[in-house]
């Protein structure tokens, strides 16, 4: 009986399975099939056969074939190979569209349209004409321009005509050329008659090449007279041509003009910028209430730019009382609803923490990556959170992969550490002459660390040939913004005449300039120009107050100088226990020749050694060897609000 059991259980299995491996095969077959049914009913037409395409076209069409529905439509629509029956036709167009067919679409909007087969329906003829238009159906986008020229089944729209005859004329449709045309002569013909709508859209033809050639003056002309009639649009663009400087010269002052008027006319995106410009002092004083208030206006109609502006206001506090829990309430609206500048700056909060107790990185991670998706400052700051680790495991593989992206977003300071990853072989090989590819961009683009560690690569000759010259306008280009590294290293090069003509007073004036921002090097350096008096007049008690600016910021050849002043008794008084205390803390400060003035000085000895110009001749990467690293210096985000225009 088991036996029995197990033989019935068998041939089910491979009766079902047959069965089953025929329906998938016939599934696979059946487009073909029908796609061969309709290529003989097609030759069968084409060569006069009608009644053969008729067949053919009916088998496969009662078979839910998109295509073969529309043919055999055609047949019943021409009476080929059947009686001519308008009902029959619009019947298959109408199975044909259903599916999605592009020409049935078009066929069924004509019956619709004239009546044949089926009764008028204008919005239902309307938005089969649409359907297909979209498709690319060229005599559907001249009908559907036509519809909306003449408001028929649709409310009228020269705008929507437009848009719609550019694209049938573009898809060389023979008869929208005369048509475009006449559609603009009339809107030209309204403007001038003072109708508002009319101007408006004139002006944006004019600005965006629609219909006419690009002309900057004619469409601030006809912006001015829309938005003088109160046309809220106009007035928006009108704000933006100024503030843009379009057609005119900027003029931040009259476009804040028109924005308010468009603001009090209920505008959303024109209070938006009114908020902005009212908190950057752009074209108006700044005023952080009227800012919230206008932001607010805006941020509550869904204006996804006046919510993020919001979010950092609150989030900076400038301006306004600091309020942490507002700030994310307005960025998460901004960010739920895809704004990558707001993702960004919120995760950026998240990750910092600010006022908060700790950083909340599993929200700042999902929040950088849906942001990272489209936006180049959260892909920066996820190449940094993978090379440092912050988070998650360090990965300078998946570090190199975002900062790449973030480069081909234009963002300068990726492509300054993917120099730095090149340099140190991190994410990528080893490649000196790469990383100087990589710094030049960025230097191209600003970032002034970018253009500090190409200048370090030409003074050193790393990766190119060593370059005196272009090292020095490098350095003195950072000079100019009070880089006091780059003060400091040029000094040297005046003092030595490498790469600029030898000029100790230049010199000095550069060790001075840098000293008087912090540096210990150049305070040393410039404690040495004036107990030598090189480019300046020799002055001890300078030389000394330098030196112990220096040495206080345990700086050993500043603690190794000031020692030997103390043991000589130049400029201050003679103390050999000071001067002892200063070469121990040189010496353990990693200054070998301290050591040995040390031993001079307790045998009384002459000859103390003193050290000669320093500088910093090392790439920065703080970003890549910072500890701890300062996420508040090296994530981006947005500070202040943003325009958006």
């Amino acid at each position: 009986m088991q036996l029995i059991k197990v033989v019935i259980a068998v041939g089910l299995f491979v009766l079902f399975g047959a069965i089953a491996v025929y329906f998938v095969v016939s599934d696979e077959d059946y487009e073909t099939a029908q796609s061969d049914t309709v290529s003989q009913g097609r030759s069968a037409f084409e060569e006069g056969r009608y009644d053969e395409a008729f067949h053919w076209f009916e088998n496969s069409a009662r078979s839910g074939y998109a295509e073969a529905q529309y043919r055999l439509g055609l047949m019943f629509q021409q009476g080929k190979g059947t009686d001519r029956d308008d009902a029959q036709a619009v019947r298959w167009f109408r199975m044909a569209a259903k599916q999605g067919y592009a020409e049935a679409q078009y066929q069924l909007a004509v019956h619709m349209e004239y009546e044949r087969g089926v009764a008028k329906e204008p919005p239902k003829m309307l938005g089969w004409y649409l359907l297909a238009a979209k498709k690319g159906i060229a005599p559907a986008m001249y009908k559907v321009a036509t519809l909306y020229a003449e408001g028929r089944g649709v409310e009228q729209s020269d705008s929507n005509a437009l848009e719609w005859i550019l694209k049938a004329e573009a898809a060389k449709f023979p008869e929208a050329e005369a048509y475009r045309q006449k559609l603009v002569s009339r809107i030209k013909n309204r403007a001038r008659a003072a109708d508002a709508d009319a101007q408006f859209l004139l002006a944006m033809m004019y600005h965006e090449s629609r219909g006419v050639a690009y002309d900057s003056a004619k469409s601030l002309q006809w912006l001015r007279s829309a938005a003088k009639a109160n046309h809220i649009e106009a007035q928006l663009q009108l704000g933006k041509a100024l503030h843009l400087g379009i057609g005119t010269s900027p003029d931040d002052r009259e476009a804040f003009q028109w924005f308010l008027r468009a603001a009090r006319q209920k505008s959303a995106e024109a209070a938006s910028l009114v908020g902005a410009m009212y908190a950057l002092g752009r074209g108006v004083g700044t005023d952080y209430g009227e800012a919230e208030k206008w932001m607010l206006v805006a941020a509550n109609q869904g204006v996804l730019r006046a919510q993020t502006n919001l979010g950092i206001l609150y989030a900076s506090g400038k301006g306004l009382p600091k309020d942490l829990d507002k700030a994310i309430a307005w960025l998460k609206k901004a960010a739920e609803a895809g704004f990558a500048e707001a993702m960004n700056t919120m995760v950026v909060i998240y990750t910092l923490g600010f006022d908060r107790s700790q950083a909340d990185m599993k929200s700042a991670l999902y929040w950088f990556k849906k942001s990272a998706e489209t936006c180049a400052k959260a892909q920066l700051n996820l190449g940094i959170i993978y090379a440092r680790g912050i988070g998650v495991d360090p990965d300078d593989d998946e570090a190199a992969q975002w900062l790449f992206k973030a480069e081909a977003g234009g963002n300068a300071r990726a492509q300054m550490i993917l120099g730095l990853l090149y340099d140190l072989g991190r994410g990528v090989g080893r490649s000196e002459a790469k990383a100087a590819q990589w710094y030049r961009k960025a230097s191209e683009r600003g970032d002034r660390d970018a253009v500090y560690n190409l200048a370090i690569l030409y003074y050193n000759g790393r990766g190119m040939e060593r370059d005196m010259i272009h090292a020095a306008r490098l350095f003195q280009e950072l000079a100019e913004y009070e880089d006091a590294s780059a003060q400091n290293t040029l000094g040297s090069m005046y003092l030595e005449g490498r790469g600029v003509k030898f000029d100790l007073a230049k010199a000095a004036e550069l060790f001075l300039a840098a000293a008087r921002q912090g540096s210990a090097i150049a305070q040393f350096n410039i404690g040495n120009v004036y107990r030598r008096g090189d480019g300046v007049d020799q002055n001890d008690s300078k030389a000394v107050f330098w030196y112990q600016k220096s040495a206080a910021q345990n700086y050993a050849p500043a603690q190794n100088a000031l020692a030997y002043m103390y043991a000589e008794g130049r400029a201050v008084k003679r103390d050999k226990k000071r001067a002892e205390e200063l070469f121990k803390a040189a010496q353990e400060g990693g200054l070998s020749v301290a050591g040995d003035n040390l031993e001079k000085l307790k045998k009384n000895d002459i000859g103390y050694k003193l050290v000669t110009t320093k500088i910093e001749n090392s790439i920065r990467a703080a970003v890549l060897t910072e500890e701890p690293l300062n996420l508040a210096r090296w994530l981006e985000m947005d500070r202040i609000p943003k325009l958006g225009i």
